[in-house]
């Protein structure tokens, strides 16, 4: 079972009979009000009535992804029409930032999806590329096919933003493939809004070989770099002093706080334990390092790229 809890700023799951409690989602969230699941796509869909977003995220409370930032006034309740969109037959192929604000110099990845779940057809066969602006990240690699597919990828065009790959499957495969995973280095500037283009020439059905092209839907993803910075700049005025103790303890104890220091604590920069929550602990650390106590064992003033 699943759960919001606006009171602790929370999403969590647990076993039907109540045990094993995690915490799925524990940063970036004010009042979260309204949840709906989408199993087909272990998806998870939240409002967040104070932030005024519609979010989504792995079951496991990982990508978390902004689907609705404007045009909402303390939205309240969700619900999501999965069983409609199955009856359409569709196949569904996403390329999946798991950053949509990934910070300046740290590193980020693209996954490719191809979703046979609403098909009565096996994935057999593909023909793909990714297209990326190559001025604002940079190529390091990727992890392969999966190890039941033949296939060739083609990175010799990187270095102008496209890689090219193609796989098959005798057999077929069902339900959610991860085809690919693509990784790169930010090294745009802040603002700067980077969309990764994935596009099949060829898909077809193991077996029938049906062409599936008529019936795919492919969804971009996009990515706007944040400025980053080091873990503990909380102001993000490049230093870290007591005014970010100040600060993150002001936070604890649900002080006000100007909105661009929240912001930062959402992202994490308050966070220097580690433990997925900013409170009075983090800001003593902070204070002991800015009066020279050792506190070497945590990642304080060192470049952070997010949780």
């Amino acid at each position: 079972m699943y759960w919001v809890d606006w009171g602790t700023m929370k999403i969590q799951r647990a076993d039907l009979d109540g045990s094993n409690v995690e915490d799925l989602i524990s940063s970036g969230l004010i009042f979260p009000i309204g949840i709906a699941l989408d199993l087909n796509q272990n998806k998870m869909y939240w409002t967040d009535a104070v932030t005024n977003k519609v979010q989504r995220a792995d079951l496991d409370g990982s990508n978390v992804e902004d689907l609705v930032t404007t045009g909402l006034s303390t939205p309240f309740f969700i619900d999501i029409d999965a069983a409609g969109f199955a009856q359409q037959g569709a196949v569904v192929a996403d390329a999946v930032c798991a950053s949509t604000n990934p910070f300046e110099n740290c590193a980020i990845s693209v996954d490719i999806e191809i979703n046979m779940s609403f098909s009565t057809e096996l994935l057999g066969s593909f023909t793909a590329t990714l297209t990326w602006d190559p001025t604002g990240v940079d190529y390091t690699g990727n992890s392969g096919l999966p190890a039941n597919f033949s296939g060739a990828i083609n990175d010799d065009n990187v270095a102008t933003g496209t890689l090219a790959f193609n796989g098959a499957e005798a057999n077929g495969v069902s339900s959610l493939i991860d085809v690919l995973n693509v990784s790169f280095d930010v090294i745009g500037n802040e603002n700067d809004v980077n969309i990764f283009d994935l596009e099949f020439s060829a898909m077809a059905a193991a077996n029938t070989f049906t062409d599936l092209l008529p019936i795919l839907t492919t969804n971009d993803c996009s990515i706007t770099i944040d400025d980053g910075g080091v873990l503990g700049d909380v102001n993000n005025d490049g230093v870290v002093n007591s005014s970010d103790a100040l600060i993150v303890l002001s936070y604890d104890i649900r002080f006000p706080i100007p909105a661009p220091f929240q912001e930062r604590i959402d992202r994490g920069f308050g966070d220097i334990d580690g433990d997925s929550q900013t409170n009075s602990t983090d800001s003593l650390i902070i204070l002991s390092y800015d009066i020279g106590l050792d506190v070497s064992q945590f990642p304080i003033a060192l470049l952070f790229c997010g949780l």
